[in-house]
């Protein structure tokens, strides 16, 4: 594939539903060069993924499915916490396998407030 067609596929992804690149309705020039640089960002991870999933015969889409999949589990024993990443599939495996990505078994306990899109609306609304 010559450089071309590269940039080509490069813009086209940016574009579609997957990235989102447009439209940005930012006002300030600083707003519109972050947003700019996180899709980048997400378009060098897609490739990234891409690459670790040749093999597989998967959509980078199922391979993200199969990744969501992996969510830490906190167990509680009396006054003690432990969270645990749980064994990925088989296919999350070798994808995390080829992108050479090791995750621990376990996190240390740390407590943090999670902001859903929800509770955002209901802060700015006052």
């Amino acid at each position: 594939m010559n450089l071309h067609n590269m940039v080509e596929r490069a813009f086209r992804t940016m574009k579609t539903t997957h990235l989102e690149l447009r439209p940005v309705y930012v006002q300030k020039k600083s707003s519109t060069q972050g947003h700019v640089f996180i899709v980048m960002l997400a378009l060098l991870l897609q490739r990234d993924l891409e690459k670790s999933i040749t093999e597989l015969n998967i959509t980078p889409e199922e391979a993200i499915d199969e990744l969501a999949g992996i969510r830490m589990q906190e167990i509680r024993f009396g006054n003690h916490n432990v969270q645990n990443i749980p064994k990925p599939t088989e296919i999350a495996q070798k994808v995390l396998s080829n992108a050479t990505i090791k995750l621990p078994k376990t996190l240390p306990v740390i407590q943090v407030n999670v902001h859903t899109e929800k509770k955002l609306h209901q802060k700015q609304k006052r």
